[in-house]
């Protein structure tokens, strides 16, 4: 495939799911956005595709413990500011995985 046919599928499937994954961030309180992108939810209120290896267990238990950090996350500027805290989360908690954490940040971020 050209890499124009790879940008236009790109365009035409995974970039309207990431819109609509952004669309729903920003609706949410920001409480529900901190403990739902920890849990990986996705509009439809499932776990994303992605992410369920991870498990509801270990992403319940990885939002437990990012809503410790809330303070600390509201005051976050940037998306660097908030990886931070997911990736500490990440790597004190076995399972959670870097997927886990950058998305976790991304859809915090959609909030913010």
């Amino acid at each position: 495939m050209s890499l124009a046919a790879e940008v236009q599928a790109y365009l035409n499937g995974d970039c309207q799911t990431l819109d609509a994954i952004k669309y729903y961030y920003e609706s949410l309180s920001f409480e529900d956005a901190v403990r739902l992108a920890a849990q990986a939810k996705d509009p439809d209120g499932g776990m994303n595709n992605h992410q369920h290896r991870i498990g509801n267990k270990k992403a319940n238990a990885g939002a437990d413990e990012l809503e410790k950090w809330f303070n600390d996350i509201e005051k976050c500027e940037s998306f660097e500011e908030i990886f931070k805290i997911t990736e500490n989360i990440k790597t004190s908690m076995w399972g959670l995985g870097d997927l886990w954490s950058y998305d976790t940040a991304l859809r915090i971020g959609f909030n913010k």
